[in-house]
């Protein structure tokens, strides 16, 4: 609930200590963000979403940039595969956002 009203470095300080607070309770935790669904023509969110990609690969942490799935937010076809509200994906949405999921789940077994 960010977007648009606490600028990224306060996000990604709270990310960080959350994630250090998660590690003195459970040093073995992994953590792999990712953004939510896409937006259509969205102007904050695409800059929080590259401000927390850049920093997953400043600390090393694997980052699930799902967004590369999806068709373009700046084209309107991206509104087919989101509730006409734009409050989640619809069943178009999710299909691409599981599959993106899934692949990633898949391969990242199969080189352990």
């Amino acid at each position: 609930m960010d977007n648009g009203v606490v600028p990224i470095d306060e996000t990604l300080n709270n990310v960080t200590k959350l994630m250090e607070q998660v590690k003195k309770e459970n040093p073995d935790s992994t953590f792999v963000p990712q953004p939510s669904y896409p937006l259509y023509q969205a102007h904050f969110y695409p800059n929080q979403v590259a401000g927390l990609k850049k920093y997953a690969e400043k600390n090393d942490i694997p980052f699930l940039d799902h967004w590369s799935a999806w068709p373009d937010y700046h084209k309107k076809d991206l509104n087919n595969y989101l509730l006409p509200d734009e409050s989640g994906p619809n069943k178009k949405g999710i299909h691409v956002w599981s599959g993106y999921l899934l692949h990633y789940l898949i391969n990242s077994e199969s080189e352990s």
